[in-house]
């Protein structure tokens, strides 16, 4: 088995709170069947804040790397046999609804 990040692209704020509740259920539905396959390590929404940093540059704390539209809203870290069934693990994710998946592989050190 593997490591995979899937990382959660846009924040779901666009919903309403009865469908952002709804998404909630069918999400923790989800990760209760990975998890019971030994497949959801860990996962968990970002804050919508943040600081973005790059060398020789002053530190940002806003602009447009915090729209909720564009941000990395949060992570899921999974195990998979290989990239393909890593895929098909996000394919399922509730939270495509809305939001875009990155799945990448952690590289091993």
């Amino acid at each position: 088995m593997e490591d995979f990040m899937l990382l959660i692209e846009g924040d779901g704020s666009n919903k309403s709170p009865e469908k952002m509740q709804k998404q909630l259920q069918e999400y923790m539905a989800w990760m209760e069947k990975w998890k019971a396959q030994g497949k959801y390590t860990a996962g968990s929404p970002f804050k919508t804040e943040g600081n973005y940093l790059t060398k020789g540059n002053p530190v940002r704390s806003e602009g447009d790397f915090l729209d909720p539209a564009k941000t990395i809203g949060g992570y899921i870290h999974i195990k998979a046999e290989d990239l393909s069934k890593a895929t098909e693990i996000a394919q399922e994710c509730p939270l495509m609804d809305g939001c875009g998946i990155f799945v990448r592989p952690f590289l091993k050190m």
